[in-house]
C-alpha cells in the first residue's frame, strides 16, 4: 500500500470515528431524555386530601382513632401517624394501618381518657413514586388549648440522606442510559467488531456506575424510608 493510499485510509477512519462519536452522543442523549422524561411524572407526590377529625376541628367527645386520606396509595411505616396531647405526650395505641384496607389511607388508634385541649397530628408516608412526604395539623377536644403542641411538620427525609439518595438515583439513570445507548449505537449505528472494541471502556464505566449506584441506593433506602439520619444505614 502506497503512502497516499495509507493516508486516505487513515483520513477515512478518522472521519468515520468522528461521525461515530457524534452519533453515539446523540443516541445516549436520546436514551437519557427518554429515561428522565419517563421519571418526570413521578415527581407528583402523594397529597393529603382529608382527615378524620378534620384539621382545626373542635370535638365535644374524644375520638377513638385518627384517619388521614391521600390522593394515591401510600406505604406506611411504624411511626407514619403520630398524635401528641396538649402536653406533647404521645397518645397513640398501636401502629398505623390502612383504613378498611384502602391503600390511600392511614389510621392509628388512640388511647382512652383523652383530656380536653388541642392535639397535634403529624404524618409521614411514602408515595407511589417512592418519595417520602410529611405534614401536620391540629384538632381540639372541648376547646382549643392556650398552649398546644407544636404543629410544624418535620422534614420527610433527613437532608443528608435525601442528598445521597438523589445523587444515587441520577447516577443510576446515567449508567443505564449509557449502557442502553451503547447497545443501540453498536447494533444500529456502527455494527461490527470495531465498535465493540472501541466502546468496551465506556460500557465498563456504565456497568460500574449502575452497579455501584444501585448498591448505594439499597444501603440508603432504609433511613430514607424510615426518616432516620445517616446512622440508620447501620441499623439491621
Amino acid at each position: 500500500m502506497t503512502w497516499k493510499r495509507r493516508s486516505e485510509v487513515a483520513r477515512r477512519g478518522m472521519k468515520q470515528g468522528r461521525h461515530g462519536g457524534r452519533a453515539l452522543l446523540v443516541v445516549v442523549a436520546v436514551v437519557a431524555g427518554v429515561l428522565l422524561g419517563g421519571a418526570a411524572p413521578a415527581s407528583a407526590h402523594a397529597v393529603l386530601t382529608g382527615s378524620d377529625p378534620r384539621a382545626g376541628a373542635v370535638l365535644q367527645t374524644a375520638p377513638k382513632q385518627i384517619t388521614v386520606s391521600f390522593n394515591e396509595s401510600v406505604v406506611l411505616a411504624e411511626d407514619s401517624v403520630r398524635v401528641l396531647d396538649p402536653d406533647s405526650r404521645p397518645v397513640t395505641a398501636g401502629d398505623p394501618e390502612h383504613a378498611d384496607g384502602k391503600a390511600d389511607t392511614a389510621r392509628v388508634p388512640l388511647t382512652g381518657g383523652l383530656k380536653a385541649g388541642t392535639y397535634s397530628v403529624s404524618w409521614r408516608v411514602l408515595s407511589e413514586d417512592s418519595h417520602a412526604v410529611s405534614g401536620a395539623f391540629t384538632f381540639s377536644i372541648g376547646a382549643p388549648s392556650k398552649f398546644g403542641a407544636e404543629t410544624a411538620a418535620e422534614p420527610a427525609v433527613d437532608p443528608a440522606v435525601d442528598l445521597l439518595y438523589g445523587i444515587g438515583r441520577y447516577v443510576a439513570y446515567a449508567g443505564l442510559a449509557l449502557l442502553i445507548g451503547l447497545a443501540v449505537f453498536a447494533l444500529v449505528c456502527w455494527p461490527g467488531t470495531t465498535a465493540v472494541q472501541l466502546l468496551r471502556g465506556s460500557f465498563r464505566a456504565g456497568s460500574w456506575a449502575l452497579a455501584l449506584s444501585t448498591l448505594a441506593l439499597l444501603v440508603v433506602r432504609g433511613p430514607y424510608a424510615s426518616g432516620d439520619g445517616l446512622a440508620g444505614v447501620f441499623d439491621p
